[in-house]
Formats: structure tokens, C-alpha cells, sequence
């Protein structure tokens, strides 16, 4: 199915955009919850989607466009980061849901917060599997196809993950 949407969106831009809705917020939150900088999870977003409409040529019959996408990310999201040399800020992003109350938001930015630095506690496999699974959307064998690891392992990446997690929480 992938594969066809694909083939249409090469030849349709109303099939293109919506392949672009279709992804575009998973992508971003995942790029977001590994920079936590909002500008630069938007320029890797449309870095990562104009790389992709230039090789959708090479998109294959048998794949799956959010892994292939995620992957597109993921190889953005390396190349950054190896320019980068400063430290990432989330004081700066705004991920204030419209239907929030000024109070709701203003707990919400301090569990994002709290998470985001209990998630650069995380071994960076761990955080990375978590994150390309819950922020990325995709499944276990996506991730694993990503990562260049079983299933089994990206399982107990995740596990493990969650486990530290809960245990920071609750300490």
C-alpha cells in the first residue's frame, strides 16, 4: 500500500501533501524529543522531507514509508548532531496544546521538562529506541530495521528504558 502511495505522490501533488500530513508530525516530535530545540527540529523536519520527495524514486515496493522516513530523520538527526557542538535547551520549545489552560501548559512544560532530562540519563540506545517508537510512531521491527537490530533487542532497549525511567520517577 506504501509503495503505491508512494508511486502516486511521485506523479500528484495532492497525494504528496497528504503523504506529508500523514508523517510529518511524527517526525517532528521525534526530531524535537532528540534536540529538544524546536527551530532545529523544524529544519531537520523539512530537511529530512526534502530529501525524501528527491529520493522517492528509491523508495521500495516492500517498505514502509514511516520507517523510510524515520530513517531519513534519523540519518539528518546524526549529521546534525556531529555539527553541533553546544548543548540542547528545552526551556525554549513550545509544545503548548491549544486546548490546554494557561495551568495545564505550564504543567505540561514542566513534565516535558522533568522528562526530557531523565531522557538524556537514558543510555543513548535506549533513548533512541524509545523515542523512534513512541515520538517516530513505528513499530518494533521498524525500529529494529532502523537501528540495525532485532527485534528482540529493540524490545529490551525499550524495556529497559521505560524501567529507568520509572525508577527516576519515582525517586
Amino acid at each position: 500500500m506504501d509503495y503505491q502511495r508512494v508511486q502516486q505522490a511521485r506523479r500528484d501533488e495532492d497525494a504528496l501533501a497528504q503523504l506529508y500530513r500523514d508523517h510529518v508530525k511524527p517526525v517532528y516530535h521525534y526530531l524535537l524529543s532528540r534536540t529538544g530545540d524546536q527551530q532545529d527540529a523544524e529544519d531537520l523536519t523539512t530537511q529530512t522531507f526534502m530529501a525524501a520527495l528527491e529520493n522517492l524514486h528509491q523508495f521500495k515496493k516492500d517498505a514502509s514509508f514511516a520507517a523510510w522516513i524515520m530513517g531519513i530523520a534519523r540519518h539528518k538527526l546524526i549529521d546534525h548532531l556531529r555539527r553541533k557542538t553546544s548543548t540542547v535547551n528545552l526551556d525554549d520549545t513550545k509544545l503548548q496544546d491549544d486546548n490546554l489552560s494557561p495551568e495545564e501548559h505550564v504543567v505540561h512544560l514542566l513534565q516535558t521538562h522533568e522528562l526530557a532530562d531523565l531522557m538524556g540519563m537514558l543510555a543513548p540506545e535506549r533513548a533512541e529506541a524509545l523515542q523512534l517508537k513512541v515520538y517516530g510512531g513505528l513499530s518494533t521491527r521498524e525500529v529494529a530495521d532502523r537501528m540495525g537490530k532485532s527485534e528482540g533487542a529493540v524490545n529490551n532497549l525499550v524495556y529497559r528504558a521505560i524501567k529507568d525511567l520509572r525508577r527516576w520517577m519515582n525517586d
